[in-house]
C-alpha cells in the first residue's frame, strides 16, 4: 500500500493487537487509503484463539480490506517492508526488549511505541503512547503521519543516531 502502519511480531495478549486495531480504525478515518500491515507467522495460524479473536475484531471493525496479514517474512524482505512503511507501531503492554523498534529505525521508519517496560528505555526519539488507551495510540500514529517531510526526515535521522547506542 502507499501509506501503511506496520506491526511486526506475535499475537500474544501482551502485544496488544486489539488496541492496535482499535487505534488504526480511529486513525484511518483521518488519512485516506491508510492500511495496516501485520507481519508474523501467527497471524495466519487460525488454530490459535488469539488469531481467531484478532480476526473477529477485524471483522467487527469492518476493516478487512484495510488490514493485510503477511504471515512470516524473510529478513531481507522484512527490511524492505520496514523501509516502505509510513510508521511502525509497537503497542505492547510488556516486552523483554523490542527489537522491531530498532529494526524499524535502522530502515528509516519512524516509530510509535508504548511507554512501558523496556520499550520506553529503547524507543529513544519514538513517539511514546499509553498502550491502555487506543485513542493515545491513534494520536501517536496520526502525529507521525502528519509530520512535514522535513520533520519526518529529522525524526528518521534521530532514530538512526539513537541506534548508535546499540550493538
Amino acid at each position: 500500500p502507499r501509506h501503511f502502519v506496520l506491526y511486526v511480531g506475535d499475537v500474544n495478549w501482551n502485544k496488544n493487537i486489539p488496541g492496535l486495531l482499535q487505534a488504526f480504525n480511529m486513525a484511518r478515518k483521518s488519512i485516506a487509503d491508510l492500511k495496516l500491515v501485520l507481519v508474523g507467522k501467527q497471524f495466519l495460524n487460525y488454530e490459535l484463539v488469539e488469531t481467531r479473536d484478532i480476526n473477529e475484531l477485524i471483522h467487527k471493525l469492518d476493516v478487512e480490506s484495510e488490514v493485510v496479514r503477511l504471515g512470516f517474512v524473510k529478513d531481507e524482505e522484512l527490511a524492505v517492508i520496514y523501509s516502505l512503511a509510513s510508521v511502525y507501531v509497537q503497542p505492547s503492554f510488556a516486552e523483554g526488549f523490542g527489537f522491531p523498534i530498532l529494526e524499524a529505525m535502522a530502515c528509516g521508519c519512524p516509530v510509535v511505541a508504548s511507554n512501558v517496560s523496556s520499550l520506553k528505555e529503547i524507543a529513544g526519539p519514538s513517539r511514546l503512547v499509553d498502550p491502555t488507551k487506543s485513542e493515545d495510540i491513534s494520536r501517536g500514529i496520526l502525529e507521525v503521519l502528519k509530520k512535514s517531510a522535513s520533520q519526518r526526515e529529522k525524526l528518521i535521522e534521530e532514530g538512526r543516531k539513537w541506534l548508535e547506542r546499540f550493538s
